[in-house]
């Protein structure tokens, strides 16, 4: 049988960022099973469209999702990061309420 994933590349990198804000590129790399230049692709795609902010925080990058972005594309188009989050959240809490004891 073939792998195949849910999620597309920029879904693994958003959803790892969005728990690991202080990861470096490689880690990401390596968490998402991507190339640094890849990963370095997406990120720059998230900021240019301003859902992730990075700041420096000594020697390391910070990345905080913006909440309150809206997405263009047209499956989610005026909906916002927050948004997602919460129904993603929502729905992972009524998966763990149905799983058997």
């Amino acid at each position: 049988m073939a792998e195949w994933d849910f999620y597309t590349n920029h879904a693994k990198v958003l959803f790892f960022v969005a728990l690991n804000p202080q990861a470096t590129l490689r880690e990401i790399s390596l968490a998402v099973n991507m190339s640094d230049r890849g990963v370095s692709s997406i990120l720059m795609d998230f900021e240019e469209c301003s859902l992730i902010t990075k700041r420096r925080l000594g020697r390391k990058n910070h990345r905080t999702l913006d909440l309150a972005a809206v997405f263009r594309r047209p499956a989610l188009q005026g909906r916002t990061l927050g948004e997602l989050a919460v129904w993603l959240a929502d729905i992972y809490t009524e998966r763990r309420d149905d799983s058997p004891a």
